[in-house]
């Protein structure tokens, strides 16, 4: 009986989310994952990408795998840096002028604010004069330092890409700008736009270009992000961006040892 414990143990803490489909293990296999997101289940597909990962082939927040570059449909949401599925990632979202969070991180953003927080007067919030280069965007609890990574949404292994990780797809699967190559490839990236921290209402670079988070700071204000699908930049924690999310698997798939 102990041993049939731990092995249900060990394929509980494996499993990735409820309801998926993982890709085979060829290169281009196609999978899903049904998940809820804004208090709706979605069926969201997912791929083997040419660096083996498996990686949703859709923005969080669009409502398909992009046909075209341009397409609307699969633009998705654009998140600030450090912020969740707190309603400020909708395209639409409202902006307001924040200089203070009380408290002035992380916390201070579980108010129930569905802004687009600008940050373009001083003191500034998070993203300025109280951010670290060691704060971080993960599956951990909300906290001063941290952030809630809104790919943990998907289920357990689901996370936000590294700068490692985007390299090594972007390589792996010859993406070398946004137009041709970003969508020419497993990962179907389209040209979503982005929005920017001083006070602009329109979303900027729509159908030509794009910004994907990364979940690492470069500095204290300034993470990385992936722009134009090919070029790690730095901007403030103000931008918001697309979300694309990879999965790494918790463990080996192995039966857990016997007690």
């Amino acid at each position: 009986m102990r041993r049939i414990f731990y092995l249900l143990t060990g394929i509980l803490a494996c499993a990735s989310t409820v309801k998926a489909q993982m890709p085979g293990a060829n290169i281009g296999d196609q999978g899903s994952v049904t998940f809820t997101y804004r208090g709706k289940q979605v069926t969201y597909t997912t791929v083997r990408a040419g660096d083996s990962s498996v990686w949703l082939q859709q923005n969080l927040g669009s409502s398909r795998v992009a046909t075209a570059v341009n397409d609307t449909a699969s633009y998705g949401d654009l998140f600030q840096w450090g912020r969740w599925d707190d309603g400020h990632q909708l395209r639409t979202s409202p902006g307001k002028q924040t200089n203070m969070l009380n408290p002035n991180n992380p916390l201070g953003l579980g108010t129930g604010d569905s802004s687009f927080i600008w940050n373009n007067v001083n003191p500034l919030w998070w993203a300025g004069d109280s951010a670290k280069k060691s704060d971080t965007w993960s599956a951990d609890p909300i906290s001063a330092t941290n952030g809630k990574d809104p790919c943990t949404a998907i289920g357990l292994g689901w996370r936000l890409p590294d700068s490692l990780m985007w390299a090594k797809v972007r390589v792996a699967e010859n993406i070398t700008n946004t137009v041709a190559t970003g969508y020419n490839n497993r990962l179907k990236l389209p040209a979503a736009g982005y929005r920017n921290s001083n006070g602009i209402r329109n979303i900027q670079g729509v159908g030509n270009s794009n910004l994907y988070m990364v979940n690492q700071n470069f500095s204290d204000r300034n993470p990385w992000y992936v722009f134009n699908s090919n070029l790690s930049s730095i901007w403030t924690r103000s931008y918001a961006g697309s979300c694309r999310c990879i999965y790494i698997p918790l463990c080996d798939g192995k039966p857990a040892v016997e007690q």
